[in-house]
């Protein structure tokens, strides 16, 4: 018999992705420029999924991120994304941090973005599984942030982590994976 699994994490993407093409889609009462403070502060919580069935499945996830814009169209990130969940053997621990460039594609109430980095992953395994402390990662990103306040901005975010060089599960299966994540944060 067939896991359910993949058809339930088909239908917790379409649903974010409905959420953030509401969002997007939605229309400022003012047609005022967006302004954004140079520095941003956010934190986030979502779901993480591994692409390959030899690391583990779904898992809870959460990011914390920096931003700083120096110009409306561009920014940079530092970020940290850390998710643990189920493994075929224990229990799957991934820590990654990255530095990315992003690219703000309108910046208004609702600014969809794009971004691209490099960083280190590591994903631990607690069980007999095996693990990888050492990876390179290449994320790839897309979602949008909408202004609340001045100061204050919800975000949809949806990632690609590629991983190299990673020996991760039974069958030293790739660890690349996709988190989604919604986080709240300030701007200043």
């Amino acid at each position: 018999m067939r896991s359910m699994r993949p058809m339930r994490q088909w239908f917790v993407l379409c649903g974010w992705l409905g959420i953030w093409a509401c969002l997007a889609t939605a229309r400022p009462a003012e047609a005022q420029e967006f302004v954004e403070g140079r520095h941003s502060v956010r934190a986030g919580l979502g779901l993480l999924s591994y692409f390959s069935g030899g690391a583990a499945g779904t898992s809870g996830a959460w990011d914390f991120r920096y931003t700083y814009t120096p110009w409306s169209h561009f920014g940079v990130e530092a970020a940290y994304t850390g998710a643990v969940g189920d493994a075929i053997r224990g229990t799957m621990v991934a820590t990654i941090l990255s530095g990315n460039a992003r690219v703000n594609i309108v910046p208004r109430r609702i600014t969809p973005f794009v971004a691209v980095g490099i960083g280190y992953g590591a994903f631990s395994n607690t069980g007999i599984g095996r693990g990888d402390n050492s990876t390179l990662v290449i994320p790839l990103s897309g979602g949008a942030d909408f202004r609340l306040t001045p100061h204050i901005s919800a975000s949809a975010r949806f990632t690609y982590h590629l991983t190299l060089g990673d020996a991760v599960g039974p069958t030293s299966a790739q660890a690349d994976n996709w988190a989604l994540i919604g986080g709240i944060g300030s701007r200043f």
